[in-house]
């Protein structure tokens, strides 16, 4: 297979259910924050992915939420929150985000089971050292895992979750 084959196969049965239920746990979060507040999934959902670069994931909801309550969040960068009150205004979330790891992310929390998200532990996991692919570099990765996760039978965005699962368990 390959390498990506090779995490999906080192796996735990644990790892292996955490990475399948991640972006599936995350959407519940994401209708859950959108009932609360009134506005769509995909308003929450560009409002989490705006804020999420460099964010962990729980200081990612804990601010989305403070926007989606109206309120300003500290120790944030203003060009995310520019772009979460951009979503909150009624702007469409794939207009507003930029660069192919947050907009992937956005589809993965809303829901697009092909999205694959391509991040620092991916990159880690594939044995690559940039922190940012380039466009050209990002869609090839995002091909393989596709490829890879249609050999498994698998969605793309649960096995990318998988390695991500492996890698950042590994690392920590």
């Amino acid at each position: 297979m390959t390498l990506i084959g090779s995490h999906w196969r080192g796996a735990t049965p644990l790892q292996r259910r955490a990475g399948r239920a991640w972006y599936r746990n995350a959407r519940r979060t994401i209708l859950a924050m959108a009932d609360a507040s009134g506005v769509t999934k995909r308003c929450a959902g560009g409002v989490v992915a705006a804020m999420s670069p460099r964010t962990h994931w729980s200081r990612n909801l804990h601010v989305a939420g403070e926007i989606l309550a109206g309120r300003t969040p500290s120790g944030v960068f203003r060009a995310s929150l520019v772009k979460a009150r951009a979503i909150l205004a009624g702007a469409k979330p794939l207009c507003v985000l930029g660069g192919n790891k947050v907009r992937a992310f956005y589809r993965a929390l809303v829901g697009d089971r092909t999205a694959v998200v391509i991040d620092v532990w991916i990159l880690r996991a594939l044995g690559l050292r940039s922190r940012a692919p380039t466009d050209r570099l990002y869609l090839r990765i995002a091909a393989a895992f596709t490829t890879v996760a249609r050999r498994l039978r698998i969605a793309a965005a649960d096995l990318q979750a998988v390695v991500w699962v492996t890698t950042r368990g590994r690392a920590e």
